[in-house]
């Protein structure tokens, strides 16, 4: 047996070696998002089953399934009751009950479409994961479901899928050994297993004994790791990219056993080598691209009037923009929604918010003329300018107003009014106006103008768009306007991503190492030197005048999980040895013929203490920022290529993939980026009291988190309030921080209203750089006011003292945390009330523990589909900057202390939500006007549901108190949260006399007070009768 020699190359020596090899291999192949990426292979519901099930899935689908079983417990008591998979492609049989299913024996694989590489003896992945981040590289890296159990070390998987199946040998030909070729194949599959391990262990800086003698296994199960007995899940990393070119990898890096598998011969007695029958194998596993069926949107700079424009046509510009055009009715005309169309009746034949003949945009020709205009055809509430009282200067008007770009008089030709520039102005009926040609530039419009007569293909509107409606704010202090569709500017279709480039950054070779000459009378140039050389070494990096390195510990923390990169201050120590890895440092004599003579020394102690203390350091990085998540620089533009940004002084890391974002993202992608938040929220819009205006605080947060480093500035702080225990207050805040930052959140318990101990909590909490701190469960009747955040909320560099030390604890615009507060009734006092947007949960159930929940495990769920949830939020905000780019701007009241953090809520505002401006400073920030609301909602339940012995429309405080005291013994109350909620308000209930007094103190403060609910006011009565006092909630 013998195999076709392969030309004779180097085996990598250094990590450098495999990445060059790797980034040579895979120079000209495309990065694949993961919902491209398909994989092939098959599933076993244990170790011990014959048969599994083929499973073809993207990548995408398959790692939520990985993260989803690490965390669920394994299904018997030992491994062997996990399920297993095979990255192969298997050969099927017939099972017991006759179905044919695939087999995991050595003689059924077909070939194999991943790479599976295990480590066992406790050394991290981090290191090996950055490289194959940096080089964009797709993989999947799981904790295997042993590691840190019973006593054994960390331990994990990494499959790399192939870029096509890596086909074996038909063993069913003519002359050809089937057992002897099947041996050979297992031997020859285990070498090239344990030959691409040892070159990515080297990669990742392993030990070289890293090699896994399990690889031998023909074909190799890998089991899907669950949460081991112990109760810690599993983690999971993983990322798109390019797919790994197995057979141009093993040449690349000197595999001496050949690129195909061998083939033993029977007749000749001789085992040779063959090349699959099929050339290079299958078609493949990258995404299958053809470009002429790609729609791409139109990138013309539409910078005036288009040729032959026409009234109509302008009118068609001011309706796209806001997404009301729908579909053609014919060469010359659109259907459309009326830009007033609240006013419109709804019918079974008429929904305002669906594309019918009703509305119509004509481009040219039309009842009115030549030039085309607007037609509605509903009379709507009969107001001048509006429906079908509207002209076509009405809806050009209408569009400048909210924030389209239009033509300028100048480039327009016509007159100012027309333009709608003047609000209110009389205007001449458009059919007189002419567009005539200009020169004069106008902002951007991200579609084109329809041309009269055009194809349905070139002019093409999508017929959908009637369900994208959100509510738009009604701004305080303007005129109520109609409410547009959400993402004005919007163009129809997304533009593709930007392709990362690779971020490895291979170490210096000698030559390029700077020279450091040690001189005892020049220690100055020998100390500028070293600086320059500390500048080309990529882990270091300066802030405010303080050398700092980014540590990548290898090893696990204390739950086994693998840390985060994390900063700490340069020491002498560990420069002396960093030193060698960018510089050379010599010493310098004279032979005796005048030669120069270098003498290699370890860098010196004086330079290197001088370099740690020098204050300035021109050609060093500068570090404003460290983020694991993509975010938006100060331009609007989004930082998503993984490590040190340039232009901002951010380093990116991502410890999770995050899908790449379009830069101009399409209508139709960014409603399924807000229906994606409105379906987590769904079991919380129920119960909001406000839902709309409560979900664009919401998403607030999470804007604010990706933003923080686009603007320099304050943010406000954020209150979420609820009537009763359970109904899910620190959840809301909890899920921000695992979306924004995939960390959980800072939790603060105790709030007392001391300003020293808030100090105090709050410096230990900025200490840690959590993300978003949380302020949980503030005791009702606890008022929320505190110098301490009144100066942390409105004051950029704000500065505390570290307990015990005369350490300066500071927060800056850079690493600004999101401040949450929950409570129930929680009340802010102060100016607090000003700094503060709130969200009000208030739910009517009386109980929310018990309510059925469409997501029961929020946290989990977020964890699980965190991709897609942050490229959600992205692409939200890339199509917000993408308009604002487009010219889109709107005008939002003065928010003081926070108008740089205003640019979250023009991006709410943009997504049709209302601006969550109107969550400050309203009646429920009011402890008592808060309780009495729940008051009321409780008595309500309890007269209506409680069964108690009615007193004309009332009922006797007594029976309320008894009621409530018997249903809390009970094994499941009903009114518990109505009990909580008294007890919480001071209220003794029990079976001690007074109780009842008590209760009658308590609602007497409230007696003839009316409560505005909606289109329903309620007022409660407290009056005298036989027996005691009888309260009554009545409507009024």
């Amino acid at each position: 047996m013998h195999h076709t020699p392969v030309h004779p190359v180097p085996i990598p020596t250094t990590p450098d070696d495999v990445a060059a090899a790797i980034e040579r291999v895979h120079a000209t192949s495309p990065f694949v998002v993961a919902e491209d990426i398909r994989l092939q292979f098959a599933r076993f519901d244990s170790a011990r089953k014959a048969f599994g099930t083929h499973i073809e899935a993207d990548m995408a689908t398959w790692a939520r399934y990985r993260h989803s079983v690490a965390t669920k417990p394994w299904p018997g008591p030992d491994k062997e009751s996990l399920p297993a998979e095979i990255g192969a492609i298997l050969a099927q049989s017939l099972d017991d009950n006759g179905t044919l299913r695939p087999r995991r024996r050595g003689i059924d694989v077909a070939a194999f479409t991943w790479l599976f590489l295990d480590s066992d003896r406790g050394h991290s992945g981090q290191r090996l994961r950055t490289c194959l981040d940096d080089l964009n590289i797709a993989y999947l890296m799981v904790e295997s479901a042993s590691s840190m159990y019973n006593g054994n070390p960390l331990k994990w998987h990494l499959i790399i899928p192939l870029s096509e199946p890596k086909e074996l040998p038909s063993r069913n030909l003519p002359n050809i050994d089937a057992a002897a070729t099947l041996h050979a194949t297992a031997d020859w599959w285990f070498a090239v297993s344990n030959h691409v391990a040892a070159q990515l262990f080297l990669l990742g800086g392993l030990p070289a004994n890293e090699n896994d003698s399990t690889a031998g296994s023909f074909p190799r199960m890998a089991y899907v790791p669950h949460m081991p007995p112990d109760g810690r899940e599993r983690r999971v990393s993983w990322k798109d990219g390019r797919l790994f070119q197995l057979d141009a990898f093993l040449t690349a890096t000197g595999f001496s056993g050949g690129v195909e598998a061998p083939i033993v011969y029977v007749a000749a007695g001789k085992a040779g080598t063959a090349s699959n029958s099929n050339g290079s194998g299958s078609s493949g596993n990258g995404p299958s691209t053809n470009l002429g069926n790609v729609n791409f949107d139109g990138g013309d700079d539409f910078t005036g009037p288009t040729p032959n424009e026409t009234t109509g046509s302008l009118v068609y510009r001011a309706l796209d923009y806001f997404g009301l055009v729908g579909p053609k009715e014919d060469d010359n005309s659109y259907r459309a929604l009326c830009p007033w169309r609240e006013n419109h009746s709804v019918s079974g034949s008429h929904n305002p918010d669906s594309f019918d003949d009703s509305v119509v945009v004509y481009v040219r020709g039309s009842q009115a003329g030549e030039q085309g205009g607007f037609k509605c055809y509903h009379d709507g509430g009969g107001v001048d300018g509006q429906c079908s009282r509207a002209s076509a200067s009405d809806v050009i008007r209408w569009a400048r107003k909210n924030g389209c770009p239009l033509p300028d008089t100048a480039a327009w030709g016509g007159g100012e009014a027309a333009v709608g520039s003047i609000a209110g102005a009389s205007e001449p009926h458009t059919t007189n106006l002419r567009a005539e040609g200009s020169s004069s530039p106008t902002a951007a419009i991200s579609s084109p103008t329809p041309t009269a007569g055009a194809t349905p293909q070139e002019n093409a509107v999508e017929s959908n768009l009637g369900t994208l409606v959100a509510n738009t704010a009604i701004v305080p202090n303007q005129a109520a306007r109609p409410r547009p569709l959400a993402f004005p500017g919007a163009p129809r279709t997304s533009s593709p991503p930007p392709t990362p480039r690779t971020s490895y950054i291979k170490s210096l070779s000698d030559d390029e190492k700077i020279k450091i000459v040690l001189d005892d009378t020049r220690l100055d140039a020998a100390r500028e030197a070293a600086i320059l050389a500390l500048s080309k070494h990529p882990k270091y990096y300066t802030i405010n005048g303080v050398i700092y390195d980014i540590v990548y510990d290898d090893k696990p923390d204390r739950s086994g999980s693998p840390r985060r990169p994390w900063l700490r201050k340069a020491t002498y120590a560990d420069l002396v040895v960093e030193f060698c890895a960018v510089s050379r440092w010599m010493k310098e004599t004279f032979d005796r013929k005048g030669g120069v003579q270098e003498a290699p020394q370890r860098p010196d102690k004086q330079v290197v203490s001088s370099v740690l203390v020098a204050g300035r350091y021109p050609r060093m990085r500068e570090l404003n920022g460290m983020t694991h998540t993509p975010v938006f620089r100060p331009d609007g533009t989004l930082l998503q290529q993984q490590g040190y940004d340039d232009s901002t002084g951010i380093l990116y890391r991502a410890d999770s993939r995050v899908p790449l974002i379009s830069d101009s993202p399409g209508r139709d992608d960014l409603a399924k980026s807000l229906a994606t938040f409105r379906d987590l929220l769904s079991d919380f819009m129920r119960v909001f009291a406000e839902p709309e205006l409560a979900f664009g605080v919401w998403l607030s947060m999470i804007f604010t988190r990706l933003l923080r480093y686009h603007y320099s500035g304050n943010q406000p702080m954020f209150v979420i309030s609820a009537g009763d225990a359970g109904s899910g207050k620190g959840l809301l805040a909890d899920i921000v921080a695992l979306i924004a930052d995939a960390e959980d959140a800072e939790v603060i318990r105790g709030y007392s209203g001391d300003d020293a101990e808030t100090e105090r909590l709050l410096g230990m909490a900025l200490k840690k750089r959590a993300p978003v701190i949380v302020w949980d469960n503030i005791a009702r009747g606890t008022v929320l006011a505190s110098t301490a955040f009144e100066a942390f909320l409105t004051t950029p560099k704000f500065t505390t003292r570290q307990v015990g030390t005369s350490d300066a604890i500071s927060k800056g615009y850079w690493d600004d945390a999101l401040q949450v507060a929950t409570g129930n009734g929680l009340q802010t006092g102060g100016d607090m009330s000003r700094r503060v947007l709130r969200i009000d949960i208030n739910d009517t159930t009386g109980s929310p523990t018990s309510r059925q929940l469409r997501i029961p495990d929020l946290k989990g769920y977020c964890r699980l589909h965190r991709p897609e949830l942050v490229r959600a939020a992205l692409t939200l905000l890339a199509g917000f900057f993408a308009a604002k780019r487009g010219g889109w701007q709107v005008s939002l009241p003065h928010f003081a202390s926070f108008n740089r953090w205003s640019v979250v809520r023009e991006a709410i505002v943009w997504c049709g939500l209302p601006d969550p401006y109107l969550a400050r400073g309203r009646a429920e920030d009011d402890a008592d006007t808060a309780n009495f609301r729940f008051a009321i909602e409780h008595l309500r339940s309890i007269i209506e549901e409680g069964g108690l012995r009615r007193h004309g429309d009332g009922v006797l405080v007594g029976d309320v108190v008894k009621l409530l005291v018997r249903d809390h013994a009970s094994a499941a109350p009903k009114f518990g949260t109505a009990y909580s909620f008294f007890v919480e308000a001071g209220v003794t209930l029990g079976a001690q006399h007074g109780a009842a007094v008590s209760l009658g103190k308590f609602l007497t403060k409230y007696e003839g007070r009316v409560l505005p609910d909606g289109d329903v006011k309620w007022q409660l009565r407290l009056r005298r009768a036989k027996g005691g006092s009888v309260v009554t909630v009545g409507r009024v």
